[in-house]
């Protein structure tokens, strides 16, 4: 029977790394540039954010600016830069949403690198541990699976994904 479950279980792994493989490549196309900005933006309005997504084209190094609660004024305020070229991003980045925080007198900012980011942004964020944090590819998909059931009925739409239910064994 462990052995079973233990065989059932590496399948189950599999096909989540498949679909996940799949969701990216999907995002990936779907929701470039811009998009992906629309995207994040959502996901935070069903987090609680009241969110003010900044039009296409130059956003003074803010694409999203969010706080929490229905009129934003709870903590945390939040700015958010979007990145969704597919390398990692560089240290200037991070500088420069170190500086918009500052600028917007946010209390955190939130990077989102679709492609990560290189090592010397990675040292960077490490001495921003307490005001800055990063959602690559892997955290915005499992903030998307997350939330997907909540977020407006439009973009589920754009995303059709389909809940899949199994039967549990009794382990008895």
């Amino acid at each position: 029977m462990i052995i079973n479950l233990k065989n059932k279980i590496k399948l189950y792994l599999r096909m989540f790394k498949l679909f996940k493989s799949e969701l990216i490549k999907f995002i990936e196309q779907k929701f470039a540039g811009h998009d992906l900005s629309r995207l994040i933006n959502e996901i935070l309005i069903v987090k609680g954010y009241t969110t003010k997504l900044s039009p296409p084209g130059p956003d003074e190094g803010v694409d999203i600016l969010a706080g929490y609660g229905p009129l934003g004024f709870s903590s945390p305020s939040i700015c958010v830069q979007v990145k969704s070229s597919p390398t990692p991003v560089d240290v200037r980045i991070v500088r420069e949403l170190e500086g918009v925080v500052k600028t917007f007198k946010a209390e955190h900012g939130l990077l989102v690198a679709w492609g990560g980011i290189n090592s010397k942004a990675e040292q960077e964020m490490s001495r921003s541990f307490f005001s800055i944090r990063l959602w690559d590819q892997d955290k915005i998909v499992e903030e998307l699976i997350e939330n997907y059931e909540k977020l407006d009925d439009s973009l589920k739409a754009e995303i059709p994904l389909k809940r899949i239910w199994t039967f549990v064994e009794d382990p008895d």
